[in-house]
């Protein structure tokens, strides 16, 4: 792609008032592949590979770990192609589309394994299908992701358009949740919990596989209609290259306060992604649950995400994002350890209609402050994007979302891998079946994941404090930003510079004069004074 001084992007057509509901629903409902993966993700695969087909723990996490660093170095190159990318279609929805098919023959091939595959004939089917399923949702998360970035220049109308994207996340995993432990992972006589059945994975294997790449499939169909809304190259891009990939990834990380969220969001993520790999095991070995009783925390968390989407609707954006995530942040803290400890000391009863009630009401809560997290979070990075194309006259959609989908892999590929050796490290029962702990086992599975793994969230917090770009900061760069996307008129296109030219340069003195020195303020390292 070329970059052009007078702005190298148009839309085709400019959208009058606010954004229509059918808009926030269609762009929401991408949220739904990606949340119904983490669920399988997080949930079952390594507790399957474990604790069904017998495999070691650090074996399943080395092969999640490996997938993942596979699937990784093709982030930058998706996110480049899917900004340079220049169609009839436009250019986020072929490669959206692309990913339908990857998606529905990984996701069934990691939960049906031929039968009678074990060691290393199963290790590597674990990889291949992971690495296929992690490439696929590549090609639908980071178009789909630049694609709130484009629909919107507004700092709080962009906040309550990601809100949406987290309701339908949190309505997709509820809704899946309780029908795979209703009706997948029923508890029988032979194997109590359900969850211990290795028949009923065939099943969650078909069920999975169709929900995923047909709501990848919905989103993209519906969301076409947008193209002439979204911004468009004005010019022919280059060829793509790794080279030039790595090139406009280092570029984004030129921008300070990204960079900063970046660090921040990688962190939580990989604590979050422990806490979610563990969670099944808490629920089993910590609490004693039954498939019965951990049905009903997809309920939870539908509640949790409807009380934080009201927050953000209520809101409106007149709350700095900064502070409702180091706010949220801090209360994930109190919730995780309070609960564990409550337990530990004998505040809490070992099993009851109360305990549970206590837990599926803690379950509410920590889905309500993961969804603000994950809400402030993305609408932040999109408020960078703006101040990227004010300093440099690029749009990086695309290269920011490959980021932010890297943060999400990495919450569960290598929070899978650290799960996997403290699941090692605390010696569980070796009987499939057997559910009892012995009191030290307990007690440290209950100081390690409901206390020490949740205190590392204190780290995110203070690199959010580097976090500089405010409401009002960013309300001046949308205003000089709106002027370069109105549609195209004759006359404005100006000289082009090519990208391997751009990619390794400073801004160029137009941008800097229409803009270029705001952005510098705003990204520049705050001083002691401040």
């Amino acid at each position: 792609m070329d970059r052009v001084a007078g702005g190298g992007y148009r839309r085709a057509d400019t959208r009058a008032g606010a954004l229509p509901l059918s808009t926030r629903l269609f762009q929401g409902s991408g949220g739904m592949p990606d949340a119904l993966k983490q669920f399988a993700f997080s949930t079952f695969l390594l507790f399957y590979y474990n604790r069904v087909l017998g495999m070691d723990a650090y074996l399943v996490s080395l092969a999640l770990m490996v997938a993942l660093i596979l699937d990784a170095v093709t982030d930058p190159y998706a996110g480049s192609i899917s900004d340079n990318l220049r169609t009839r279609w436009g250019r986020r929805h072929p490669m959206m589309l692309l990913s339908v098919p990857l998606l529905a023959v990984g996701l069934f091939g990691l939960f049906a394994p031929i039968e009678g595959l074990s060691g290393p004939p199963l290790f590597c089917w674990l990889l291949a299908f992971a690495v296929m399923t992690r490439i696929g949702m590549t090609l639908f998360a980071i178009p789909w992701e630049a694609m709130f970035v484009e629909l919107t220049d507004d700092y709080a109308e962009r906040s309550v358009l990601i809100a949406y994207k987290y309701l339908f996340v949190w309505l997709a995993s509820a809704a899946v949740g309780w029908a795979s432990w209703t009706f997948i992972f029923p508890a029988t006589e032979a194997h109590s919990p359900g969850h211990l059945n290795p028949a009923a994975y065939e099943r969650f294997a078909l069920v999975i596989a169709a929900s995923i790449s047909g709501a990848a499939l919905f989103t993209t169909l519906l969301t076409y209609r947008e193209v002439p809304y979204l911004l468009q190259p004005t010019r022919s891009a280059a060829v793509a290259s790794i080279s030039r990939a790595v090139r406009e990834l280092l570029l984004a990380f030129r921008n300070r306060n990204f960079l900063v969220l970046i660090a921040a969001a990688l962190t939580s993520a990989v604590i979050i992604g422990m806490l979610l790999a563990l969670e099944i095991y808490m629920h089993t070995y910590f609490w004693q649950l039954g498939s019965e009783e951990i049905r009903w925390f997809s309920l939870a968390s539908l509640l949790g995400v409807v009380l934080a989407f009201l927050v953000m609707q209520a809101t409106g954006g007149r709350i700095d994002k900064r502070n409702v995530l180091l706010t949220a942040y801090g209360f994930t803290i109190l919730e995780s350890g309070g609960l564990v400890c409550s337990r530990l000391a004998g505040i809490l009863p070992q099993e009851g209609p109360f305990l549970l009630s206590v837990l599926v009401a803690s379950m509410a809560v920590r889905v309500s402050l993961l969804t603000l997290t994950g809400v402030c979070a993305s609408s932040m990075a999109a408020d960078c994007v703006d101040v990227q194309e004010l300093r440099t006259g690029r749009r990086q959609e695309g290269v920011f979302s490959s980021a932010i989908q890297f943060i999400s892999k990495i919450s569960t590929g290598f929070g899978l891998f650290l799960s996997g050796l403290l699941v090692s490290w605390l010696a569980l029962p070796e009987q499939a079946d057997s559910v009892s702990l012995a009191g030290g086992t307990l007690w440290a599975m209950g100081l390690t994941v409901g206390l020490g793994i949740p205190l590392l969230q204190l780290i995110p917090i203070l690199l959010i404090f580097r976090y500089r770009l405010t409401a009002a900061q960013h309300a001046e760069v949308a205003a000089q930003l709106a002027a370069r996307h109105a549609p195209s008129q004759p006359g404005r296109e100006g000289s082009p510079t090519p990208l391997e030219t751009v990619a390794d340069a400073a801004p160029e003195a137009g941008a800097v004069n229409r803009g270029g020195a705001l952005a510098q303020r705003i990204t520049r390292p705050q001083s002691r004074d401040n």
